[in-house]
Formats: C-alpha cells, structure tokens, sequence
C-alpha cells in the first residue's frame, strides 16, 4: 500500500506542514490553524493530477463552443430566411461538440470535424440568404454583423468563404493549444485547471507537494501521476446532504451529492459487511428513490416500521453514517480513495462518535481507503488511536497537533506518530480554564 507525503509551507495560517498519508491521519490544533486549506489543497492535488486530460480537453471544447457562439445567431436568424438552410442539422452538429468524451479515439480530431461541418453548412445557408435576400436592410445587416467588407453580390461568396475559413483558422489554432497544454502538461496549467474547475480565488501557494513512495506529483518538467490513488472526497460537513433547503456552490458539496446520488456499483462480501453495521446503526438505510417532483431524491427508510422521510429531514448526526453507506454502496470508496473530514464527530452523540471513529478504521482495514479527519474531539481522537491499536492499524496511523508559532498568527504542524498525549494537553487547557473560573467565582466570594 503506497505511501505519501503530503507538504505546504508558508500559506496563509500555516507555517509548516509535513503529513504523512498511508491509513489513518488525524490532525488537531485551534480554530485557524489551517486544517480546512490543508484539506481543500489536498482535495485539488489529487482530484485536478487525476482529471488533468479531462480537464484540459473540457476547456478545448468549451472554447471551441464559444468559438461557435456569432454562428448560432446567424443560424437562428437563417432559419426563418431561407429554403435551403435546416437549423436543425446546424444545431445536431454544433451541440455534437459538447457530446465528445475526451477519452474517445481522436477526440480533438473529432470535435475540429464537427466545427467545421457546421462552419461549412453555415456558409452555404449564410450564402444562399444574401443571395436570395430583397433586403438590402437585411444584407447590410449581415454584412456589419459579419464585417465582411462587401460592396456588392458579386463579391459575397468569396468574402463568406474567407469567413468560414478565419474561423476554421481560429479553431485550428484553440486545437494547437490544446495538443500543446496536454503534452506538455506544466504545472503552471495545472494550477489554471485548479482555479477554473472548482472556482478558486486564492493564489495558489508556491511551496505545495504531494509525493507517493517518495515521487514528487509537482515537478519542473511538469505535471506527474499518482498511481495507487486518484480520488478525493472532501465531506467538510453532513449539512451537504440537506439537498434541498441548503443550495450551496460548493464544489466539494456538489461533488459528495453527485457521488451520493450516482448508480450502485457491485458489492463484495467485505462491503455488504460494512454496510450492515451502518444500517443496524442507523436502524434502516438510505435509499434513491424517484420523486413526483424532481428526478429522485434520498430517503431514509426506518426498518422497525418503513418510516419514509427525506434525507434531509433526519437527524444531522445520521447524515455522518448516511454518506458513507451510500459512498461504499456506489463504488466510491476503496484503495484508490482519500477521504478528508472535517470534524466528523460534529452532530454525534458520544456512542456515535467511537462508532464511526470504528468504521472509519474498518474502512481502511478492510477497503484500503485512506482517510484524513481534523478533529476538536477528544472522545473522537481516544477512540481513533484505541480502534487502531486493536484492529492492529496503529503503524498506519498518524496524529498531528497544529502549534501556534510564537508572535504570529500561523502554525507548526508536528508528528506526533501514533501517540496523542500532546494533544490531549491541549485540550485539557479548556478544562483547566473552567475549573480555574470556578475557583476565581469561590475567591471573589470568599
């Protein structure tokens, strides 16, 4: 089972960061400390290397559909003027662009085809409309709108095939780029498929690396591979699963309710295993299920009485259990998986909390999913280091503790191996203070 590291530095609350990732990672410090960057950062590495091709071939198409935009105007507008023009093969081919997958054979040659059948189609149209137009409104019209520079009929067929061919051109060059940006696959690209896909706005940071067994995913002569791993599952909080009175542009909500509503996949005998401790928990199961008003939504079914209610209407704390019953049903969690979560035992009740701090051990024993938590927690913490060492997952587990650096506002991130002592220090400041409160009340008092 591979081994990674994962680093930043000197990025916004974070001072230092070096994390060990091959079972189970748990990292703890204050509100600010950067936790949340960390995993987000985490989530665009994996998921952006992985999608790099899709990526790049996404933008391809959407430039060469936008390329086509002024056509589809002409289009409409020669749907009503002529005989000869059908909008609806223009409009079969041009959506056809849209319609390549980027792992077809020759996708790009393809989406190029298609832009120039309806380039040409449009010529012909966009010929016989002048042509056969009384109009000279109509003509002149066309003519300002094209920039075609005609002075008269005569000159019209020469100066449409010149614009059918400029941008044709234009669609050669987009095509370039793109074959360039593939092949060259540059982290500075990378860096751009990160800002536009799941809409950053922060600069990237300068001092960021994921490596597996030692090799650097982010490299000088361009963008690497991870092998062992390509997906990231950032659950940032169950209130995701409220599908329909939270509606959230969160990339990562968006993505955790694609893969929560997508088709089920084959189970082995571990995964009905798993998943028949999540639904004693829970006293039923989550299910798809078609809608009268909406293509199909999540519903809790309870097993004593078929109780039937909305996902979203149940209790938070069981969203927590609900995500990854369907996450594993769906095919989504496995050896090739991260999955990152923040506060997981926010909602849950204190015998929930060692329950799912159970599963999340048992999903990398027994599935190989490496999982990431940040906690404030101590119950959720004791009990990830008691499973590990008692499922004999304790090599494989790592905590951190996140330590204010002196004077500023950023933090250290220090391993703490499979050992939580310092982080329980930390948490027992809290204690400390009240129980300090109580005898300051008595002093006064006194």
């Amino acid at each position: 089972m591979s081994t990674y590291k994962y680093s930043l530095f000197d990025y916004h609350a974070i001072d230092q960061a070096d994390i060990t990732i091959d079972g189970i990672t748990v990292l703890a410090g204050d509100n600010g400390c950067g936790k949340s960057t960390l995993f987000r950062w985490l989530y665009y590495l994996v998921n952006t290397s992985s999608r790099f091709d899709e990526l790049v071939f996404k933008e391809f198409q959407d430039e060469i559909d936008n390329l086509l935009r002024q056509g589809r105007s002409i289009a409409r507008e020669l749907g009503r003027g002529t005989t000869e023009f059908s909008l609806t093969d223009f409009s079969d081919i041009s959506s056809g662009i849209l319609r390549v997958e980027y792992d077809e054979e020759d996708a790009g040659e393809l989406v190029i085809q298609l832009f120039e059948e309806a380039m040409k189609l449009l010529g012909r149209g966009l010929n016989e409309y002048l042509v056969s137009s009384k109009s000279e409104f109509r003509i002149q019209r066309m003519n300002n709108y094209l920039q075609l520079n005609i002075n008269n009929l005569e000159e019209m067929p020469s100066a449409i095939d010149a614009y059918v061919d400029r941008k044709i051109h234009e669609a050669l060059l987009i095509s370039e780029k793109y074959a360039k940006n593939a092949e060259e696959r540059s982290v500075g690209k990378f860096f751009d498929l990160v800002h536009s896909a799941y809409g950053v706005q922060d600069k990237e940071p300068e001092r960021i690396q994921l490596s597996e067994e030692g090799v650097k995913l982010l490299r000088k002569n361009g963008l690497g591979n991870l092998l062992a791993i390509d997906r990231a599952i950032y659950v940032d909080t169950p209130m995701a699963l409220s599908f329909g009175s939270l509606r959230s542009d969160s990339v990562f909500w968006k993505d955790l309710r694609r893969m929560m509503k997508a088709s089920p996949a084959p189970l082995s005998p571990t995964k009905i295993k798993l998943l028949i401790r999540i639904k004693k928990l829970l006293g039923g199961e989550v299910k798809l299920q078609e809608s009268l008003y909406q293509d199909s939504e999540l519903r809790f079914i309870r097993s004593v009485d078929n109780l039937n209610i909305k996902l979203e209407d149940t209790a938070t704390g069981m969203k927590t259990f609900a995500y990854v019953q369907k996450l594993i049903e769906n095919g989504f969690l496995n050896e090739r998986t991260l999955l990152l979560i923040d506060e997981p035992e926010a909602h849950l009740h204190p015998k929930w909390i060692f329950e799912f701090a159970h599963l999340l051990v048992l999903l990398h024993k027994e599935l190989g999913v490496k999982v990431m938590v940040a906690s404030h927690n101590p119950d959720m913490v004791a009990a990830l280091q008691k499973v590990a060492l008692v499922e004999s997952m304790i090599e494989h587990t790592h905590f951190y503790q996140a330590y204010p650096i002196e004077s500023s506002y950023r933090f250290e991130y220090r391993d703490l191996g499979g050992s939580i002592n310092e982080i329980f220090r930390s948490f027992n400041i809290a204690t400390s203070r009240i129980q300090d409160y109580g005898e300051e009340r008595k002093t006064v008092g006194e």
